[in-house]
């Protein structure tokens, strides 16, 4: 779902997800940041705008990870492997 009021620009990481789709989306997920955090956030970018939002996800949610794999299928965002800790 995406929410306008949720914009924001994401936190700086390293080791996330991206896909891109025929709409010329580019959705981020999770990664790692500074002081080994690590983030299960979702973010869009529209590259119409150059706007980044946090998309609130609905569904069964991952955890933290970095260097997952991921795919887009009929709108959905699909995560696979990583690591957690």
């Amino acid at each position: 779902e995406k929410d306008d009021d949720r914009r924001y620009n994401s936190k700086p990481r390293s080791n996330h997800s991206i896909v891109v789709n025929d709409d010329k989306e580019i959705y981020l997920f999770g990664g790692g940041g500074q002081s080994k955090a690590r983030f299960c956030d979702v973010w869009l970018l529209d590259l119409k705008c150059n706007v980044w939002k946090l998309l609130k996800c609905s569904g069964i949610y991952p955890i933290e990870r970095t260097y997952q794999s991921a795919c887009l299928a009929k709108n959905n965002l699909f995560i696979y492997g990583g690591e957690n800790g």
